[in-house]
């Protein structure tokens, strides 16, 4: 019985496998006219196909290339711009050959440039082009490339060529520039390359373009529009909320919450730009408003802000508003760079206000305070930014030691706790008021159902 059933065990799982195999015996019990046990060995059912004859690698790279001129139009030209490239760039090549080689690279990029920029190779070679061309042909290929500024921005290799076109253009030729990115700063904002470039436009530029920059995320109107002209070109949002009705400034806020949170989610706020358009947003909004941008941003974000007057606010706004969980994983992130944070002007205000947020007392002592130990404190005391942290601990808000411009960026505690508590209170005495009005509005169905049916 035991070995019947254990031969019936390999049976039946020779079965599941979808072969006829016994364990036991070894042996197959399979049927003689199984498919693949009978299958005919001189059988000529294919006999007319072509035989795969192997390539070489030649013979392979060939057949790719033709592959390759079909399917991209540009492919025969970056191969023939390539060769001149690598013979210009040879140590070897004399000044003569290399004048030559560059005025054939520049007859073939001419009229595609800015196709052949958003290639690997083809970006090299124009980049070499305006490293050996003369002012004319480099002129000619920056004329090429400043209305697609916006659309280059965004590539992955054709940003390197809007970086070398705004350094190499003067003060008085940028707003001309500039003026081929309005209605696009915040989809450059959005966008992992374009945020990078978006710094490189937005340093150099004049006072009057880095506002109409600003003001894009203030909404599609401004957008569009600009900041205006004038007595009525806005100084900020604020000033700008203030010139427009009661009923159109929570729009703005909604709008500025919708271009800003993608954003923060993404964790792309190096740009300046962002840390003064964000300060002003959550300067602006409440208390539920820095508590959500303090969620949609990483700890290690944070750190990518504090550099700058506006990105310190910023961030000591959000951290506090924020939960005790976000403010771990910004210290967390601070391990091993304290000792050089304190010493930045504007960083070092935020290490001021996370000692004055954060409750557990044991996790400073073993983030900040001990890398403040190790790197000695008498070497701190010396530096003018450092110095205010441990002052901070000794006279918090000392205007004897702070100045009140550095104070400004630094939250008032009790004024934030006396914020929230009312957002709350506001917030339960809406609550009982929706109950009572639903409550009312219940009674008086009842009444004129009652009065119906009398």
């Amino acid at each position: 019985g035991g070995g019947g059933g254990g031969g019936g065990g390999g049976y039946d799982a020779g079965k599941k496998k979808g072969k006829y195999f016994d364990q036991k015996t070894g042996k197959s019990d399979a049927p003689a006219t199984q498919g693949y046990m009978n299958k005919d060995p001189t059988s000529k059912k294919h006999a007319d196909a072509a035989k795969h004859i192997p390539q070489s690698r030649k013979e392979q790279k060939t057949a790719s290339d033709e592959k390759k001129a079909v399917q991209k139009p540009n492919f025969s030209t970056i191969q023939e711009i390539v060769g001149y490239w690598e013979r210009l760039r040879a140590k070897k090549t004399s000044a003569a050959d290399k004048r030559t080689l560059v005025v054939s690279i520049f007859k073939a990029v001419k009229g595609k440039v800015v196709e052949l920029s958003n290639n690997h190779k083809g970006s090299r070679v124009v980049q070499a082009l305006l490293k050996y061309g003369t002012k004319d042909e480099v002129a000619s290929v920056y004329a090429e490339c400043t209305p697609e500024i916006a659309n280059l921005a965004k590539s992955l290799y054709g940003h390197f060529l809007v970086k070398k076109l705004v350094d190499s253009t003067s003060k008085d030729a940028l707003p001309a520039l500039l003026a081929h990115v309005q209605g696009k700063v915040r989809s450059l904002a959005k966008h992992p390359v374009g945020s990078q470039v978006l710094e490189s436009l937005y340093f150099p530029a004049p006072p009057r373009e880095k506002m109409a920059m600003q003001v894009e995320f203030y909404g599609a109107e401004f957008a569009l529009f600009g900041s205006g002209v004038g007595k009525e070109a806005v100084k900020g949002l604020r000033d700008a909320m203030l010139k427009k009705p009661v009923a159109q400034r929570q729009g703005m806020l909604r709008q500025m919450n919708a271009a800003l949170l993608p954003i923060l989610e993404k964790g792309l706020v190096s740009p300046s730009l962002i840390h003064k358009v964000l300060a002003e947003y959550l300067d602006v909004g409440g208390p539920g408003t820095k508590y959500e941008a303090a969620h949609s941003l990483s700890g290690p974000a944070f750190l990518r802000m504090i550099h700058t007057r506006e990105g310190a606010f910023a961030v000591n706004l959000m951290l506090t508003y924020a939960g005790a969980k976000q403010r771990k994983a910004v210290l967390k992130a601070l391990k091993g760079q304290v000792a050089r944070i304190v010493r930045d002007e504007h960083a070092s205000v935020s290490i001021m206000c996370l000692l004055d947020t954060v409750d557990d007392t044991q996790l400073l002592a073993k983030v900040i305070l001990a890398e403040l130990r190790q790197e000695g404190l008498a070497e701190l005391c010396e530096d003018r930014s450092a110095r205010r942290v441990l002052l901070h601990l000794l006279r918090p808000r000392s205007t004897r030691y702070v100045h009140p411009h550095v104070l400004a960026t630094l939250p008032d505690q009790a004024e934030a706790a006396k914020a929230v508590a009312a957002q709350k209170a506001a917030a339960a005495s809406g609550i009982l008021e929706e109950e009572e009005e639903e409550e009312g509005g219940e009674g008086d169905s009842d009444d004129d159902s009652d009065a119906e049916i009398d």
